[in-house]
């Protein structure tokens, strides 16, 4: 399933109280899918306090979720008896969703724990925490009832992958994840995104590549151990390319050779060259200042992939005070002198434009008079306002 069948599956898993695990190859989303669940338990539980509790199987023992056991003592029939009195373990302690405040499970209403990396836990450490995962708790130490509990995990024995449990295996419902690049288009890469303390754009040019070229985006692992490109390495090579292109004085620098290899060193060498000759391709656009001075006299490309990479560019750069003459140059009948862009790269503007900022876009007078005219296209106009 892509990402946006498993949360619709996952959130009803969770209502029904079970267990799951999210199992795929690395950089598929899954750790991002995450961030949509709490926000779905937020809204889910208005007016409670809602907790969430993230860490790392591979690096846990089974202390880690048992905790660490110290000496307390009990008072029965008039004598004093020498117990185990472990400490909190790390599982334990949940962040509130609202206040960011951290404290123990049991002082929230209910909490959402992932436990990411799971298949790169030990055995013993599996055996610990497969009642964590069941329930949502191991004595003394339980989350509040309706808890969801949800693992992630990649497939692979080269990721560290270790041996399941058949016991493990019964107490939890398996979600398989699958690449999609609308999905990664629709869902992400059109919407800004926090990483390393700053917000990020995914460039335009990346995303026409990717739609382009959905079988390099989710391409399997290479034989030979090296780089290869997925979701996540494509947006970390992203990130560098504006950098470097910002230092290059706005000019993204594809014949350097240092470029193509540290793109490379996030992508491998096959994946980079497709999207270095795509990058190239920009050379060939209309500035985006010649669009809103002249959106009449401004050609269209030609070629479907320059088209597709023009509706992504526009919507990138485009600013509410253009908005008027943008879509003017989107949807003007061909010419002599210049091709006429698709309905269907009209709608991908759009939808991308709204996917960015559909509050300051939507009530336009321009963007009004679009979905005036597009009636049929009212209710996926609609969808993007979620």
């Amino acid at each position: 399933m892509n990402l946006r069948t498993v949360f619709k599956h996952l959130t009803a898993n969770i209502q029904a109280g079970n267990a799951s695990i999210l199992k795929g190859p690395p950089g598929f989303g899954k750790t991002d899918l995450m961030g949509k669940v709490a926000q779905w338990m937020v809204q889910q539980n208005p007016g409670k306090r809602v907790g969430m509790s993230c860490f790392f199987m591979a690096t846990q023992s089974p202390i880690g979720f048992t905790g660490l056991p110290w000496k307390g003592t009990r008072e029965w029939e008039g004598k004093q008896w020498t117990v185990t009195d472990p400490a909190i373990p790390q599982w334990f302690m949940c962040t509130d969703l609202n206040t960011g405040e951290v404290r123990p499970g049991s002082l929230f209403d209910i909490v959402l724990l992932i436990i990411e990396e799971w298949g790169q836990g030990g055995p013993e450490t599996k055996r610990a925490g497969a009642e964590v995962l069941r329930a949502g708790g191991t004595p003394p130490f339980y989350l509040p009832p309706g808890s969801p509990r949800i693992a992630l995990t990649n497939v692979d024995a080269r990721d560290g992958v270790t041996k399941e449990f058949d016991f493990i295996i019964g107490r939890r419902g398996e979600f398989e994840i699958t690449g999609d690049v609308d999905v990664w288009i629709e869902d992400f890469a059109d919407k800004p995104y926090n990483w390393q303390g700053k917000v990020w754009n995914v460039m335009p040019v990346t995303k026409a590549w990717a739609k382009q070229h959905p079988e390099i985006l989710f391409e399997s692992k290479p034989d030979k151990q090296g780089p290869w490109c997925n979701p996540r390495t494509l947006t970390a090579a992203d990130r560098y390319i504006q950098v470097i292109t910002d230092a290059s004085g706005g000019v993204t620098p594809v014949n350097d050779s240092g470029f193509v290899e540290t793109v490379a060193g996030h992508l491998g060498m096959a994946a980079t060259m497709s999207l270095v000759g795509h990058l190239q391709f920009q050379l060939e656009l209309p500035h985006y200042e010649d669009v809103v001075a002249d959106p009449m006299g401004t050609p269209v490309p030609g070629k479907a992939d320059l088209q597709m990479l023009m509706a992504y560019e526009l919507a990138g750069r485009c600013k509410v005070g253009d908005l008027a003459a943008v879509i003017q140059y989107m949807t003007k009948p061909k010419t002599s002198t210049s091709a006429a862009m698709p309905k269907d790269m009209s709608v991908t503007f759009i939808s991308s434009l709204l996917r960015k900022d559909y509050k300051s876009i939507i009530n336009e007078p321009a963007m009004q008079a679009w979905i005036s005219k597009n009636g049929a296209l009212v209710s996926i106009i609609a969808s993007l306002s979620q």
